[in-house]
């Protein structure tokens, strides 16, 4: 784990390969619909999926975190929300938004990802929306817990990359 703004956090390799692989084909056989938006004002609307604590069970999504695991305490299952999984294409254009008194934990569900597929996560200085402050490379696996005021957008995948790019996002309150 490591830390590169306060309010972000980065854990990279979290599941191991067997794991990731059953998450990434229960998040393909999802019945995904279109309507989220990033923007009140925006006329894109995304396709996406919504989870029930009870699918992330089925894959065991938070056995892995035990009590050592710096993610324990955070993962609390009265604090959670709502779970979405995007599936983003390359056609998608992103705002920059924020999730008031919410924190998300985001991972990177796609096995395979090159680095000129673009797809990146940025993350805003939150009195000046125009400096980026830290961008996370679509890395395959790396899971990143986040404050949601901290403004941030989605940087679409180029049209080299795999048709879709898969992320789980799971909102706990503050």
């Amino acid at each position: 784990m490591y830390s590169p703004i306060d309010g972000v956090e980065i854990y990279d390799n979290v599941f191991d390969v067997a794991k990731r692989f059953d998450i990434q084909e229960l998040v393909k056989n999802s019945p995904f619909q279109i309507g989220w938006a990033d923007n009140t004002d925006s006329q894109e609307h995304y396709m996406y999926s919504k989870w029930t604590p009870d699918a992330l069970n089925r894959v065991r999504f938070f056995e892995t975190f035990t009590e050592d695991h710096p993610l324990y305490s955070k993962l609390d299952p009265d604090k959670f929300i709502r779970c979405i999984v995007n599936n983003d294409v390359c056609t998608n254009s992103h705002w920059t938004h924020t999730h008031i008194n919410e924190n998300v934990l985001l991972y990177y569900v796609n096995m395979d990802w090159q680095d000129h597929w673009s797809g990146e996560t940025l993350f805003f200085d939150r009195k000046n929306c125009n400096d980026i402050v830290f961008g996370s490379r679509f890395t395959p696996g790396r899971m990143i817990w986040f404050d949601g005021e901290i403004p941030h957008t989605i940087k679409s995948q180029s049209r080299l990359a795999p048709k879709y790019r898969f992320t789980i996002s799971i909102f706990f309150k503050k």
